[in-house]
């Protein structure tokens, strides 16, 4: 029996997303994390921000492999990066302070001071986004790490487009498979929506 990497690399493997994608008419299938994305409170109006792929392409060496992969908007990147550093400076303000999904039980923090913890957080979002002290640009990184537990390579993808729908996925597995793909070096800095519409 032949060792491969991890099973992102198995040919049955491969030609099994390869016939999913046929008989969606697609290059890619999204995966179950998708769906449970899609099946969330979300506005259906809204545009899709992000969206979690399995495409088949090739790797460094020119091997036919699977692509599990994150493509997000630049604008949500940017509030991500935004984000994750204001959590980082409330912390060291309010020490002990946890976001709701990092608690354990037992946690303890002055519940009086949770509304002081939430405007200190919008505050200092809303200056990073005033100051632009954040900047993005498009991009694409693929693990090195093959984990041997996981299915193929892990892509996540960083693009300047207003969503993520089915047209720009397919697009940029085309130009990504052929070596086409040109990404945009402009940096960008973005403001939440509900700030522009204040």
């Amino acid at each position: 029996m032949q060792e491969f990497p991890n099973q992102g690399y198995d040919p049955d493997v491969i030609a099994e997303l390869r016939d999913e994608c046929r008989q969606q008419g697609k290059t890619f299938v999204y995966t179950d994390e998708e769906e449970d994305f899609e099946n969330d409170d979300v506005d259906d109006d809204e545009p899709r921000q992000f969206a979690q792929v399995m495409f088949v392409g090739k790797d460094a060496a020119g091997k036919e492999v699977i692509y599990d992969a994150m493509i997000c908007t630049l604008r949500l990147h940017h509030g991500s990066i935004v984000f994750e550093q204001a959590v980082e400076e409330v912390k060291k303000m309010f020490p002990g302070y946890k976001l709701p999904e990092e608690r354990q039980p037992g946690y303890k923090f002055d519940a009086s001071k949770e509304q002081e913890v939430e405007e200190t957080m919008a505050d200092i979002i809303a200056e990073k986004e005033e100051t632009e002290s954040v900047k993005v640009r498009e991009e694409v990184t693929v693990s090195d790490d093959v984990d041997p537990d996981e299915i193929g390579l892990e892509l996540d993808a960083y693009l300047n487009v207003e969503e993520i729908n089915d047209e720009v996925i397919s697009t940029f597995i085309e130009q990504f498979n052929s070596n086409t793909l040109k990404l945009d070096p402009t940096m960008y800095s973005f403001i939440s929506e509900d700030e522009e519409e204040d």
